[in-house]
């Protein structure tokens, strides 16, 4: 592994700190302003990002390799060919296995954050939106420490993962047992993002260096797909399970997260008796 890592994660930083913006704005907007500003930003940051990406991507190095790439496919030069077995290899289903659980844990939480945050605990539109965007800080600040650890020891990466798992699940638990806590809600919050720092860019990390570099997109789109696939199938239960006690969605989400500790250490076991990462 080498400087991509680091490269990963400060791209997944600076994703981070969009949403700690977006988050921290929103609450304020509408606690003040009327839903209509909102609509205006959202136009605006749109306008500026499709400029942005005119600007670096279509007139700099990307676009320019991919303009190269279409130029060797008209003069003959075929890609390797997608190979089925691909989406039965080890690496590809246990980590397809780990977003689909992940996908599962958030959907049953994400939803109900602001929610929870104002009915149940009575905070301000303004304060839940502050607390949801400042929690971001933790994965803006641990991320690009992970991909500088990963460089550097790639042998930790598996273990980082299941340390990942324990902190979301451990999370949610002492959610369940105290959740009235004002403190405890801010707590969780930030613990949940330094989870989510330690899964998702070493995840991605090794899926780079592990899975073919012409199927990668394709493959990383399948997993990332089942993350989702996870979260909207768990969304509308999570709104159910709140209805009937407010911390029921907790609940099952620790159970799920128990599911997630369990095959990553299945893989970590394998993972040392082979020698090597999963093929």
């Amino acid at each position: 592994m080498c400087i991509r890592d680091r490269y990963n994660s400060l791209i997944s930083s600076f994703g981070r700190l969009g949403n700690l913006i977006g988050t921290v704005g929103l609450g304020f907007v509408l606690n003040y302003l009327p839903p209509i500003v909102l609509l205006i930003v959202i136009v605006v940051v749109a306008i500026v990002g499709m400029i942005v990406f005119k600007l670096l991507f279509i007139e700099g190095k990307a676009e320019l390799r991919h303009f190269t790439r279409r130029i060797d496919l008209k003069q003959g030069k075929k890609k390797a060919k997608f190979k089925f077995k691909l989406l039965t290899s080890q690496i590809f289903l246990f980590f397809s296995f780990s977003f689909a659980l992940y996908g599962v844990i958030a959907g049953l939480t994400n939803p109900l954050f602001s929610i929870y945050g104002k009915n149940v605990l009575n905070l301000s539109e303004s304060l839940v939106g502050t607390l949801l965007g400042l929690s971001q800080l933790s994965f803006i600040v641990i991320s690009p420490f992970v991909g500088l650890l990963v460089s550097k020891r790639p042998n930790l990466t598996y273990y980082l993962l299941l340390i990942a798992s324990i902190l979301t699940t451990f999370n949610l638990l002492l959610f369940y047992f105290y959740y009235e806590s004002v403190a405890l809600y801010a707590t969780f919050l930030f613990v949940k993002n330094i989870a989510q720092a330690l899964f998702f860019p070493v995840i991605f990390t090794i899926y780079t260096f592990k899975l073919p570099k012409e199927h990668f997109s394709l493959l990383y789109s399948i997993s990332t797909t089942l993350f989702f696939l996870g979260y909207a199938a768990t969304s509308y239960v999570s709104g159910v399970l709140f209805n009937i006690n407010y911390n029921l969605p907790w609940l099952y989400a620790s159970i799920v997260g128990i599911l997630l500790i369990l095959s990553i250490i299945v893989a970590t076991i394998y993972n040392s008796k082979k020698g090597e990462k999963l093929q």
